[in-house]
């Protein structure tokens, strides 16, 4: 059996699949149950911001990989000379833990980095296609 496999824009419906996608990068969470009982709240939390546009973690900025119609990852990706206003605003608003967990001295992204894929239409990242056989 031949599985359709789409790759398209995220959109603030799909904030709680990417909540958890993130909490997976960080080992928090296994798709089937968070890692952590005291993470419930900041994976909430986390949800909320996926929803908005002028945080680090945001739909977006995210593309959505589906098979047969349903989520099966994520690529979320930011401009790196944002990043350091972005991180500031998103954790001391949403997860204010994380910098008590990580650590916030570490850039994870070099502000001349040019590997940002901005939305657009004309992208074909951006838009929902077959990227194998759909029979």
């Amino acid at each position: 059996m031949t599985q359709a496999f789409f790759i398209r824009d995220a959109r603030p419906s799909d904030a709680p699949f990417l909540a958890e996608c993130i909490f997976a990068g960080l080992h928090l969470y296994d798709f089937e149950e968070i890692v952590n009982d005291d993470l419930s709240d900041a994976l909430e939390r986390i949800t909320e911001c996926e929803g908005r546009e002028d945080t680090l973690y945001t739909y977006s900025r995210t593309r959505i990989a589906e098979v047969d119609g349903n989520p099966a990852g994520a690529l979320l990706s930011y401009p790196g000379a944002l990043y350091k206003d972005l991180k500031e605003k998103t954790f001391r608003e949403y997860w204010p833990a994380f910098f008590t967990l990580y650590g916030d001295d570490e850039p994870e992204t070099d502000p001349t980095s040019s590997t940002f894929i901005p939305p657009s239409a004309s992208s074909p990242l951006t838009t929902a296609m077959p990227l194998a056989p759909t029979s």
